[in-house]
């Protein structure tokens, strides 16, 4: 007599167990779906941002902060650069100027502009540094007169340049990943910190650091750094 009461019971356990692990494989499925969907939109869309990676994502990444002597969000360095280097600051309104500098030693002429606002001390400070090949693009405020650089490489302290093939940049970050997206001939990479990171930011909050390079024909031609210019001003 307990016999069909026990085959009930492991029928019933049966059809549960089969309902859950279906249910579980559904969501991943699910899941698994849409990871292709979304692969399968930014391939026929390359214009859609999407993420791109070097290795496991997994390692704290030290921030490039600078082009030779000149540190984002330091006014000690940036006094140094002005006395070698001297200054053409035009306004950009708000407490913001611009500098531009070249270099044309070489056969690619380059150009650097400083976005400078001043700190809670009252002193210059770098927020933002954009380097590109000579006339990439319009500078926000390129002032009349650029001036040549005495120290004449704008390499950062990364060792990222204008002319850098796409594949060297992204092995300078190693285990790291970028969103990329591409707009005509460009192709654009730009890195974010991440919480892993954040012990390296001591001057500013990481999520107010950003990174954009530019590439055409597979060269860098371009890159932007920059911090949020509240970071350093009174409020």
């Amino acid at each position: 007599m307990e016999q069909p009461v026990m085959k009930k019971h492991i029928l019933f356990y049966f059809l549960y167990a089969t309902l859950f692990m279906s249910c579980g494989n559904g969501a991943k499925n699910n899941e698994n779906d849409s990871a292709q969907k979304e692969a399968d939109l930014t391939e026929s869309d390359p214009s859609i941002p999407h993420e791109v990676s070097k290795g496991n994502k997994t390692y704290a990444f030290m921030p490039d902060t600078a082009v030779k002597s000149v540190i984002l969000g330091n006014p000690k360095c940036l006094k140094g650069f002005y006395r070698a280097n001297g200054s053409n600051a035009v306004s950009l309104g708000g407490g913001h100027h611009a500098l531009t500098y070249y270099n044309r030693t070489k056969s690619n002429s380059e150009e650097m502009e400083l976005l400078i606002t001043e700190d809670t001390n009252g002193d210059d400070v770098v927020y933002a540094f954009i380097v590109q090949r000579e006339g990439e693009e319009k500078a926000p405020a390129l002032a009349a007169a650029p001036i040549p650089a005495t120290d004449m490489n704008f390499i950062t302290g990364h060792g990222i340049y204008i002319g850098m093939p796409f594949d060297h940049v992204m092995s300078v970050y190693s285990n790291q990943s970028f969103m990329e997206w591409e707009k005509g001939d460009t192709v654009y990479l730009q890195y974010k910190p991440k919480p892993k990171d954040k012990n390296y930011y001591k001057r500013y909050k990481p999520e107010s650091y950003s990174v954009v390079y530019k590439f055409k024909d597979g060269t860098l031609r371009r890159m932007e750094y920059t911090v949020d210019p509240k970071q350093f001003e009174k409020q």
